[in-house]
C-alpha cells in the first residue's frame, strides 16, 4: 500500500512517498557445531524441519550432523578418504544420499535409511571435480561429476541400482551444480572451455 505525506515548508511543498514492505521472517543467528572442517559443506532435507549436513573432516574423513526440528545429533563420523567437497540429496522423507570422490578419485555414495548409513558403495569413473547430485523424486538421485577427458558425466540411482556413467560430452571448466526441476527431471550447469555458462537437463 502507497502511503503519501504533504509537509508544507514555508512555500515549498515537499510530498514523502512511503510504500509499505513485506515484514521479513527472522533468522535464528549462528548456531556453531565445532567440528575442524576442511571442504564446503552439503545439507538436504530429511523432511518437514528435518536435515542431514556433510562435511571432510580434518582426518579427510566424511561427517554428517543431523537436525530433528529442534537439536543436532552431533558428528557422526562415516570414514573414508574423501577428495571432494561432499554433495547429498534427499531420496525422500527421511532418506538422502551423499556423495563425494575417494582417494583413487572414482566416486563413492553413502546412503541414509533414516536410521543408519548403508557405507560406502564405489561407482568407479576417473572424477575430477566435486561431485554434484539432485533429486529426482522419491528414491531417485542423479549424480554428476567431470570425468578424466573434461567432459560431463552422471549416473543415476532408481531406488535399487545405479544406472552407470552416461557421457553427456562437452568441455567442462568448473564444478558441475545440479538442481531437482520436480519427479524425473534435473538441470545441471557447468562452464565450459570458452568461460560461458552451460546448462543440461534431463534425463
Amino acid at each position: 500500500m502507497k502511503k503519501k505525506f504533504t509537509i508544507l515548508a514555508g512555500t515549498t511543498s515537499i510530498i514523502l512517498s512511503l510504500v509499505s514492505q513485506p515484514v521479513l521472517a527472522a533468522w535464528s543467528g549462528y548456531q556453531g557445531l565445532g567440528g575442524v572442517v576442511t571442504s564446503n559443506p552439503s545439507c538436504a532435507s530429511l523432511g518437514t524441519s528435518q536435515v542431514i549436513c556433510a562435511v571432510r573432516g580434518g582426518d579427510n574423513a566424511l561427517y554428517v550432523n543431523r537436525f530433528n526440528g529442534g537439536s543436532w545429533s552431533g558428528y557422526q563420523g562415516l570414514g573414508g578418504v574423501v577428495t571432494s567437497d561432499p554433495s547429498c540429496a534427499s531420496l525422500g522423507i527421511s532418506q538422502v544420499i551423499c556423495a563425494v570422490r575417494g582417494g583413487d578419485n572414482a566416486l563413492y555414495v553413502n546412503q541414509f535409511n533414516g536410521s543408519s548409513w548403508s557405507g560406502y558403495q564405489g561407482l568407479g569413473g576417473t572424477v575430477t571435480s566435486n561431485p554434484s547430485c539432485a533429486s529426482l523424486g522419491t528414491s531417485q538421485v542423479i549424480c554428476a561429476v567431470r570425468g578424466g577427458d573434461n567432459a560431463l558425466y552422471v549416473n543415476q540411482f532408481n531406488g535399487i541400482s545405479w544406472s552407470g556413467y552416461q557421457g553427456l560430452g562437452g568441455t567442462v571448466t568448473s564444478n558441475p551444480s545440479c538442481a531437482s526441476l520436480g519427479i524425473s527431471q534435473v538441470i545441471c550447469a557447468v562452464r565450459g572451455g570458452d568461460n560461458a555458462l552451460y546448462v543440461n537437463t534431463g534425463p
